[in-house]
């Protein structure tokens, strides 16, 4: 019997990640991450993803196929084929290790739920010895069974995980609508919460004009700092580090040159770009305005931009307690909050199973137009949340 795989990933705002040693991981992520920016960015709105979440997830997701499957899923992660049931250890272990600091708050929960009680009407089996080792031990994943009907009773239970392990920033991420003929539930949630390593003084915030566009003006409140960043300026973009306090985390933000936009910044970038930029930044004095801003982005469907990536939705996922299934969604939503004392962000992501005034140096960075930004680890490279700020709410 034909069944449907949904995967829901749910995201709130997130940090990066540290070193892996192995870098073609890093690079892949980075590819991922750039391509499923790119596709939800296209719109004229706030975004802002975790693309470390949805990679988890999936992989996860991943190493319960096999054959065929198994192969695609790896090129599509960007993972040599012979690496079986060894994933993504290195880049897991490493933001196991984020969770261990005590200079920042970072959280990371896996689940897997299937409808695997005796007698259910599916047929489904309980996910296989190996893939729940592989779930506990790699992934630190809980794997337990869940009956999902009634639907309203199922989708409180998921919602209220999430609400625990996103500092209760994440909310009614999905409805009971969503888990009609839903048997398997994969997720991953990702909290972070970093102070800058120097604090804005909020004596000196103050309103100003954010351009949305020439025809649309918002009123909004800036943050105002004189110091030192690692900052690059070209003739299409700025770009300034913003780091959180004691540790290799910071917040790039890139703002399109005054001649340019965002969509056109974006288009010309890509992960190989923004890596040879990253790579010329230096310190240098500069006088920072950035707009405070919230975003709540989701809950999005993002099936159709993965499966454009790659992404293979039929196949054999039976180490998940039945041969014949398909990723009918992949589902995510995310959150952040940044402010004079710093971030606070999560994520969350999930797999369904659906059966079926200052003195002012130059340069200055104002950023009081359409811009991007990625949190990420200035020494090992790796991203963890990206996100286009278009208009801050008013």
């Amino acid at each position: 019997m034909k069944m449907n795989i949904t995967l829901l990933l749910l995201l709130v705002s997130f940090s990066s990640w540290a070193v892996t040693p192995k870098g073609k991981i890093v690079n892949t992520h980075h590819d991922f991450s750039w391509k499923i920016f790119k596709s939800v960015a296209q719109k004229n709105d706030n975004v802002f993803i975790s693309p470390a979440s949805l990679y988890i997830v999936l992989s996860l997701c991943f190493e319960a196929s096999q054959g065929e499957t198994r192969q695609q899923g790896m090129k599509f992660l960007g993972i040599s084929p012979d690496q079986k049931g060894d994933l993504h250890p290195p880049l897991l272990e490493e933001i196991k290790a984020l969770t261990k600091q005590k200079t920042v708050e970072f959280r990371m929960a896996n689940a897997v739920w299937t409808d695997s009680a005796p007698g259910n009407e599916m047929g489904i089996k309980p996910p296989a010895p190996k893939f729940t080792k592989l779930a506990h031990s790699v992934y630190e994943a809980e794997v337990a069974p869940l009956k999902f009907k009634p639907t309203t009773e199922a989708a409180g239970f998921i919602n209220k995980w999430v609400e625990n392990h996103t500092n209760k920033l994440i909310k009614d991420f999905i409805n009971p609508g969503m888990l009609e003929n839903v048997h398997m539930a994969l997720v991953n949630a990702v909290y972070f919460k970093g102070t800058w390593k120097e604090q804005f003084d909020a004596a000196f915030t103050r309103g100003d004009i954010f351009f949305a566009s020439p025809s649309d003006k918002v009123k909004t409140d800036f943050m105002i700092k004189r110091e030192t960043f690692s900052y690059l300026q070209d003739k299409d973009l700025q770009m300034v580090d913003i780091p959180y306090k004691d540790s290799d985390l910071a917040m790039t933000m890139i703002l399109p040159s005054k001649e340019s936009n965002l969509p056109a910044m974006i288009a010309k970038l890509d992960q190989a770009v923004l890596k040879n930029r990253f790579h010329s930044m230096k310190p240098e004095e500069i006088v920072l305005h950035i707009p405070k801003f919230t975003v709540t982005w989701g809950t999005m469907n993002l099936t159709s931009a993965l499966e454009k990536m790659g992404m293979p939705v039929n196949g054999d996922f039976s180490d998940l307690g039945h041969k014949e299934l398909k990723i009918q969604e992949v589902v995510h939503k995310a959150f952040i909050k940044v402010d004079e004392v710093g971030t606070e962000a999560a994520a969350v992501s999930a797999a369904l199973m659906r059966a079926g005034s200052m003195p002012t140096p130059k340069p200055e960075f104002f950023a009081n137009r359409p811009f991007l930004y990625i949190i990420r680890n200035v020494k090992s490279g790796d991203w963890l949340f990206m996100g286009q700020m278009t208009r801050p709410e008013e």
